[in-house]
């Protein structure tokens, strides 16, 4: 029976994925009914975390932060609101150049059932900074974790624009936005043992596998059998850009089946694009 492993190595993390592929169990799988529209964007939610988790990971450490822009006074219409996050994104563009930096950031506004705010992913922890360049009401400061895994802030942002990026008069049609000189890092898949899939998971040397970052499930359209896990490097990572082993692949496992789920895809689909206009995220 084969088995296949994705691995994705992602600034202080190795992210794994085990399969069995279709046509490749021991039994015939029985065909997949009832496939709801609840299933579809439940996966498609998880890939879209997923991405944005191995963005961060892999653009991101320990010094930089996540700062929430809020609004003092009376609370500013959408339209204003999406010009002042772009105002924002070109102080601190300009700011950076200024001291010989590069800006890197990912970019997020929420607005359902509460007061209309910005969060920034950057790499900076300079929060005087983004309080004078913001001036329009609070800025509070989160400094990243030293760990380097930030699935619970990937998570955090997704969940925040779940419903409010697809409305008609949403001012982003996407997910986030996101600075052109993010990397995504490469994914590469190879051909490992069942036991791999069965047992539970051993880190490599100089990494742990925290608990919480180990999951089996039930794939919600296809149906297969999964195993993922994290390793996190307990000092210096190894110095991977790629894993050395496998092909390089394209993890996107986005699905329809109607037309609506159709659109919802191709939505998702548009998350890369930025304030300056597309990119490959």
């Amino acid at each position: 029976m084969r088995v296949m492993r994705e691995t994705t190595v992602a600034g202080r993390i190795i992210h794994r994925r085990v399969v069995v592929p279709s046509g490749n169990h021991r039994q015939k799988r029985r065909a997949r009914t009832g496939i709801t529209s609840e299933a579809v964007k439940k996966n498609n939610m998880r890939i879209a975390i997923w991405r944005l988790w191995m963005l961060l990971a892999n653009n991101f450490d320990s010094t930089g932060s996540h700062v929430t822009l809020t609004y003092a006074g009376k609370e500013p219409e959408k339209d204003q609101a999406a010009a002042d996050r772009k105002k924002m994104i070109a102080k601190l563009r300009k700011e950076f150049k200024r001291q010989g930096k590069e800006l890197k950031y990912v970019v997020v506004t929420e607005y359902k059932n509460k007061r209309i705010h910005h969060h920034i992913v950057m790499n900076s922890q300079d929060v005087e900074m983004v309080t004078r360049l913001w001036g329009k009401g609070g800025v509070h400061f989160t400094a990243l974790r030293e760990e380097g895994d930030f699935h619970d802030l990937a998570e955090y942002l997704i969940k925040e624009t779940e419903k409010t990026f697809r409305e008609s008069d949403s001012q982003h049609k996407q997910r986030y936005s996101r600075s052109r000189n993010l990397i995504m890092p490469v994914t590469k898949r190879d051909e490992t043992t069942l036991k791999e899939m069965t047992d539970e998971p051993e880190p490599i040397s100089g990494y742990y596998i925290p608990k919480d970052r180990v999951r089996r499930y039930e794939h919600p359209v296809t149906g297969l059998e999964h195993l993922e896990y994290v390793e996190v490097a307990l000092g210096e990572p190894r110095n991977y850009k790629v894993w050395p082993r496998g092909k390089v692949v394209t993890p996107r496992e986005y699905y329809k089946i109607t037309e609506i789920e159709e659109q919802e895809v191709m939505d998702l689909a548009c998350e890369g694009q930025t304030e300056g206009g597309p990119c490959e995220c």
